[in-house]
């Protein structure tokens, strides 16, 4: 997150590990003045989904930018699964799991 004056703070995992923040979707959201779902090329999160949108004033004014990272979408099922051959079938095939 961070404001349109100013730099702002990352959070990860509920601590705040930097108070000088600022990145190229926030920038581009509060320029643009709307959200932007992408996965950056550069920056601390390239090549995470990410979902930014922009905090307005009452005049509609964008006056920072939040953004949220995707990191389950970084998740390769497939490395996940592999020393699962039995659930990889199920998933290619569509075969409902049994209950036992």
């Amino acid at each position: 997150m961070r404001s349109k004056n100013k730099k702002g703070v990352r959070v990860e995992k509920g601590e705040v590990i930097d108070y000088e923040y600022t990145g190229p979707v926030l920038e581009r959201a509060l320029e643009e003045n709307r959200v932007i779902r992408t996965t950056p090329l550069t920056g601390r999160y390239a090549r995470i989904p990410v979902v930014v949108a922009p905090i307005r004033n009452e005049k509609g004014e964008a006056v920072a930018a939040l953004g949220v990272v995707d990191v389950v979408g970084t998740v390769d099922l497939g490395a996940v699964f592999a020393d699962f051959p039995r659930v990889l079938e199920q998933i290619k095939t569509g075969e409902k799991p049994k209950i036992l």
